[in-house]
């Protein structure tokens, strides 16, 4: 209840949090191994005046924690610098944002996370450099690597690549869907039109007469407010969140529909004779409800649940909190009211005198050229003009609630597409310092092969070719990751399926490239080596 259905956007957004804090361990581990080659000669000597096995590791240990807790510290830092602006950011998405605090379970935490990074990038270079070999101090000319070490830099790059893979999916199958749910045809058109909410209920209209005759006024007047093409009210606006509201009903001739007693329709409306054409509704059959008349509008949805082929036009429902029927003369076209993620649901039209109800959202469709929001003013002044105890609440234009429904897929597509392109620069320098650093110690074996007649272009493809086997092969155990992944976000998606070949195909290939840059740049350096110089050094 503290997150309400924000839960599985935030547990998706750790994820990617904690995927990318990998990549990292993986990169400065990958350094440290290299670091750790290049001190061979110093860890032999030490070992060799007696320093023993866990002595250095317990060394090179605290040298990672130190860089990690400082980089924890740094991190800490720049989290409190930034916490007013990450806070305004998700305060329309997460309930009880401002609640959020850099208290001491922040810090805590903060330094455990830091403390176990150290212990994870620091191990396996601990390990390697806590084992030297003590001949090797008096071998200063042969440059080579450790097999084992060469084995885990690989290793963790081929790691990395796969996990920058799986954000890379992650993040465009949410970016699509997002770009989906903003294309969705809502069913009603929000462009131009604005709103408010009165709460009659709470202003001392108690009686059904009382709302009645309020209502009756508020709908001759508002079609005469400047800049209005067309207005009208509804108990329940669209893409209110908040707004369900059912009822039970009888479907006249229908006994076999009845479940306990009585059907259910998963929505209402009570509305005035305007409502559809202001919000841009389209009748597929039969015309919208007259002022004061017994009659109701069903959607698509109502019609086929309940009248399956059938003409639902004359049918007749009888509500169970008024005793006349009400004759069914139009059917409306499906309409995503409840947000562009959910599903169309059964929904009834009713006219406000026959289910009067205790609050209202007015809406205005402005003419051609005039801001919806310049609407508003208008709008609270004539309440104000027919009773001044009734204040304007929720004023908006419903592309602003629109946008305010998309804010929670906004956001997830946002911060999972920033994590993604963070992960793939990750993965381009893991694969970089990897090529690089053998390209290092190969730098005799490349000078040969250029004094043998190798051209430039041999070197680069040779170089290239190691540095795409690695990320081949993590774009093989990344597809595997991704695939088991992706699954969970099906709740998530809109209009995209979890494993969309398309999008798998143009991560994929995204990755191949900075594989092949990555590679390509060390590459070009190999192939300008003087084999002189090479064969000299």
């Amino acid at each position: 209840w503290i997150v309400g259905d924000a839960r599985l956007p935030l547990l998706v957004l750790m994820a990617a949090v904690l995927a990318l804090l990998a990549l990292t361990v993986a990169n400065i581990a990958n350094l440290l191994l290299a670091r750790a080659s290049a001190r061979e000669r110093e860890m032999s000597i030490r070992a060799a005046i007696g320093a023993s096995r866990g002595r250095l590791m317990r060394l090179l240990l605290l040298e990672s924690l130190t860089l990690s807790l400082a980089g924890g510290v740094l991190g800490a830092i720049f989290a409190a610098w930034a916490l007013d602006g990450l806070v305004s950011l998700v305060s329309d998405v997460l309930p009880r944002a401002g609640e959020v605090a850099l208290d001491r379970q922040v810090l805590l935490f903060t330094a455990a996370l830091a403390t176990v990074a150290g212990l994870l990038f620091g191990l396996a270079p601990a390990a390697q450099s806590s084992r030297p070999d003590l001949q090797s101090p008096l071998r200063d000319s042969v440059r080579v690597g450790s097999a084992g070490g060469q084995r885990a830099r690989k290793t963790l790059v081929v790691a990395q690549v796969a996990l920058a893979l799986v954000m890379l999916v992650s993040a465009a199958l949410i970016v699509r869907s997002f770009a989906g749910l903003r294309q969705a045809n809502l069913g009603f058109d929000p462009e131009g039109v604005a709103t408010g909410r009165v709460a009659l209920a709470g202003a001392g209209y108690r009686t059904e007469g009382q709302v009645l005759a309020f209502l009756r006024q508020l709908e001759d007047r508002l079609p005469a407010l400047p800049g209005v093409a067309s207005a009208a009210f509804t108990s329940i606006l669209p893409l209110d969140a908040g707004g369900d509201s059912d009822m039970s009903f009888l479907v006249v001739g229908k006994p076999e529909l009845q479940e306990n007693g009585r059907p259910r329709v998963s929505w209402y409306r009570s509305v005035s004779a305007g409502y559809f054409h202001t919000m841009g509704m389209r009748m597929t059959r039969g015309r919208g409800i007259a002022a004061n008349a017994p009659e109701a509008v069903v959607n698509e949805a109502f019609a086929r649940r309940f009248w399956p082929g059938e003409d639902a036009l004359g049918q007749q429902v009888l509500l169970s909190r008024k005793g006349a029927p009400l004759t069914v003369v139009g059917i409306v076209a499906d309409a995503r009211t409840r947000g562009p993620r959910n599903e169309t649901v059964t929904e009834m039209f009713l006219p406000y005198q026959f289910m009067a109800e205790g609050g209202y959202s007015i809406v205005l469709r402005a003419k051609g050229g005039v801001d919806p929001a310049s609407l508003i003013p208008s709008l609270r002044a004539l309440l104000a003009s027919i009773d001044r105890r009734l204040p304007l609440s929720a004023s908006a234009t419903l592309p602003e609630l629109h946008a305010e429904a998309l804010a929670q897929p906004r956001l997830l597509a946002t911060l999972l597409g920033a994590f993604a392109v963070s992960a793939l620069f990750l993965a381009l320098l893991g694969i970089y310092g990897v090529v690089a650093y053998a390209v290092g110690h190969r730098t005799t074996e490349i000078g040969v092969r250029l004094a043998l007649g190798a051209t430039p272009g041999q070197v680069v493809r040779l170089v290239v070719g190691d540095g795409v086997k690695l990320g081949l092969a993590g774009l093989a155990l990344g597809v595997a990751g991704g695939l088991a992944v992706t699954a969970g976000l099906g709740t998530l998606l809109y209009g995209v399926a979890p494993h969309d070949p398309v999008t798998y195909a143009a991560a994929a290939a995204v990755i191949f490239g900075a594989a092949a840059l990555g590679s390509w740049l060390p590459a070009r350096r190999a192939s300008r080596i003087s084999p002189t110089e090479a064969l000299r050094g």
